[in-house]
């Protein structure tokens, strides 16, 4: 039959408003333009003619253009599922249907206009039956996070990629998703000038940049977005997004955790905040002068797995994923897997008005979120195999610690070797450090003076003259400064080496400065160990083995500057714990002695080495997260289970009230997939919890007969995800 009979006319359709024929531009499925003449009636929307002929209107008010509804779903999944821009899409439809350059042009300049945003969200509302029952998931909701009560872990994390261009126009339409996953902008403003980060980063204790330190001020001014703030749960289902106007300032946290909080509605729900700097979010929250104390009796703080090796010893013990109870195997990267699959897109937004890129990424959010919440039941089995085999695995190496140790030591011992070493550093947080009370310039002076007087006695010790003239320069320099220093502070005297109080400030001056190298150096070489065992997971010439392999040099260069710094410093030690100078090769060893004769942090058992006390401490701790990640899936299930329950008894109620024939057979279909996907998910998850209860399969057994899952079956598509899927990588999410 001829297309354009096919197109002209509604079958069976009489109208008393009469009907008149109009040409419109079609593109077809391969995007090929047709000019047909089409019969609208006066008795609907123009645009509803065309969505009954399977048509997509380019415009909601006599559209003279309109696309193949196949056409628009085929860009729609390539787009959010393979980040396909309209360009990419249209070249591809060049050159598989063989279009000319003329019509190519044609097609793509069709396609950029609003009609993609609306029909975008046309298939999010098909998909989720939200026009049909409002009560239902609109695709924000995680199957397997407790709702009501007990414990959500949830993670932040910032993205300086999808930033916006403010030459890239601007908006008047509010986005079609409202705040569906993205805060309000102007919420957002007025928070950050209202709320005082008093508490800046400590860079001192991990690598943190924010975003407007790593581009240069013309770049950052150009921008009207500098990034994306967002959160997710556990099971990485996206929850709550802003975008950035400045750097990461903690500000964003805090106005999300407070988002979070309201959207609980209920004080039994407490956070698990994973996140890169949680450190310095919890002393910002304690800090009276930001007025945000009453967080933290709903939060607990945790660091992820990879970003723990880049802060000190006390924040790897205090705040690792692993040292922490309730959260299993969590390793709190989740988020960095959303930005892996988020960023592509920045090459679409950076151009886009503000509406439209809002709506762009909350689809491509929802996407993500559909992906994890529909393979949620088979997610769920597989880390119970993973936490399973990393309870043996771990308790074999543990056995094999104890064996090594020359006295009998029990998991007791090593408990308690654990809640000491928490104890110990609690109370050094609240000592005071070595300079504690002396003034900075003193400090200053001090250091300066000890230099000043070892430059000198090294030109007086150098027979060769060769250096002299660089050196005598140096020590212009230096006696320039004390003499700043001294009329600035009313020194009359110099200062003199033999003095006491010159002693007393020198000696906790040298044991604070080598302290704070030593620590930074440890702290590299804890990264260094983690950085090698991740390289030895990815062959050579893989793209992340790649990655990790520049990530080894940037830190071995950052070490080698440490012992260099170290080396520098001119005088020499005043206490025996203090080596004269250090070496690079040594100092990459995490257990270094030096390293653990400072480890204050530690107390341990007379008689065992330190090194394998900490091995103990790590490996006792993985086999109880392993443990606790058994008992947490389990929950989980259940949780599975009544979320699919609930849905089902919300579609079954939206049927019952309904009277029209087809909004019934949308809700069947949706009921049976239900059922199907219970009875899978009740499969599953027999083996963990034989007590389930009865599970609704009236509307399956209406269609045909139940499928029923054989247990070999089941296992071997077990097996298959589980050598199929990738180890993680961890994404520079700048």
């Amino acid at each position: 039959m001829d297309a354009n009979t096919c197109l002209r006319r509604r079958d069976d359709h009489c109208c008393s408003t009469g009907s008149s024929p109009r040409a419109v531009k079609v593109y077809d499925d391969s995007g090929r333009p047709h000019v047909m003449d089409i019969y609208f009636c006066r008795c609907e929307p123009e645009a509803c003619t065309l969505l009954r002929l399977g048509l997509w209107a380019a415009s909601p008010q006599s559209p003279d253009t309109a696309f193949s509804v196949s056409l628009l779903k085929s860009l729609v999944s390539l787009s959010l599922a393979c980040h396909v821009s309209v360009e990419g899409f249209c070249q591809s439809l060049r050159w598989r249907n063989n279009l000319s350059l003329h019509e190519y042009n044609s097609l793509y300049r069709a396609l950029v206009g609003a009609a993609i945003a609306e029909f975008r969200h046309y298939h999010y509302k098909k998909s989720t039956l939200q026009h049909l029952c409002p009560q239902l998931d609109d695709g924000t909701l995680c199957p397997a996070c407790s709702k009501e009560d007990g414990e959500k872990i949830i993670m932040l994390d910032a993205n300086f990629g999808l930033v916006r261009k403010a030459s890239s126009g601007t908006s008047y339409a509010a986005p079609h998703h409202g705040n569906r996953m993205f805060a309000e902008d102007q919420k957002v403003q007025s928070f950050l000038e209202s709320h005082s980060d008093a508490r800046k980063p400590d860079e001192d204790c991990s690598d943190f940049q924010a975003g407007s330190r790593i581009r240069s001020k013309n770049t950052q001014k150009k921008l009207d977005v500098t990034g994306v703030f967002g959160a997710a749960c556990r099971h990485e289902m996206p929850l709550q997004f802003l975008n950035m106007k400045h750097g990461e300032r903690l500000g964003y946290p805090v106005f999300l955790i407070r988002q979070l909080l309201q959207q609980a509605q209920n004080d039994k729900l407490r956070l698990h905040v994973i996140y890169d700097i949680a450190c310095n979010l919890k002393s910002h929250l304690s800090n009276p002068k930001n007025r945000q104390e009453h967080l933290l009796q709903q939060m607990q703080f945790s660091i992820p797995a990879f970003h723990i090796y880049g802060h000190k010893t006390p924040c790897q013990i205090l705040y690792s994923t692993r040292r922490q109870e309730g959260l299993g195997l969590t390793d709190g990267e989740g988020m960095e897997r959303i930005w892996s699959y988020l960023r592509p897109f920045f090459r679409i937004t950076k151009e886009m008005t503000p509406t439209h890129r809002q709506d762009l990424l909350t689809d491509a959010l929802l996407h993500y979120a559909k992906r994890k919440s529909t393979d949620i039941e088979m997610s769920i089995c597989l880390r119970m195999e993973k936490a399973e085999k990393t309870f043996t695995l771990a308790d074999e190496d543990l056995k094999q610690i104890i064996a090594q140790a020359p006295v009998p030591v029990s998991e007791e011992d090593i408990l308690k070797w654990e809640r000491e070493e928490k104890e110990t550093i609690r109370v050094q947080k609240s000592t005071p450090t070595y300079t504690a009370g002396i003034p900075r310039w003193q400090k200053e002076y001090v250091m300066k003076l000890t230099e000043f007087h070892a430059l000198r006695q090294e030109i007086a010790d150098t027979e060769d003259g060769s250096d002299l003239a660089a050196s005598h320069s140096i020590l212009r320099g230096i006696r320039e400064n004390l003499s700043t220093i001294e009329r600035k502070h009313g020194v009359s005297r110099r200062w003199k080496s033999s003095d006491g109080g010159f002693q007393r400030i020198l000696k906790k001056v040298d044991e604070e400065e080598r302290t704070k190298i030593l620590s930074k150096a440890r702290t590299q070489a804890w990264e260094l160990s983690h950085l090698l065992r991740m390289k030895a997971k990815f062959p050579e010439g893989q793209k992340t083995g790649n990655k990790v392999s520049g990530q080894l040099k940037t830190m071995s260069g950052k070490l080698e500057k440490s012992c260099a710094d170290y080396n520098a410093i001119r005088w020499d030690p005043l206490q025996t714990k203090f080596p004269r100078t250090i070496n690079p090769k040594e100092a990459r060893q995490p257990h270094w002695e030096v390293y653990t004769s400072l480890d204050l942090t530690f107390m341990g058992q007379e008689g065992i080495p330190h090194s394998i006390q900490r091995d103990a401490i790590d490996t006792l701790s993985k086999k109880v997260r392993s443990k606790e990640e058994q008992q947490m899936l389990q929950e989980e299930m259940k949780m599975v289970m009544k979320y699919l329950l609930q849905e089902h008894s919300k579609a079954e109620q939206a049927l019952q009230g309904s009277c029209k024939l087809e909004e019934q057979s949308v809700l069947i279909g949706h009921l049976v997939n239900l059922e199907k996907r219970m009875k899978f998910a009740g499969y599953l998850f027999a083996k963990y919890h034989p007590e389930l209860p009865d599970l609704p399969v009236d509307y399956l057994t209406r269609i045909y007969t139940p499928p029923s899952f054989q247990p070999s079956e089941v296992q071997l598509e077990l097996d298959e995800a589980l050598s199929e899927e990738e180890p993680m990588s961890e994404d520079d999410n700048y």
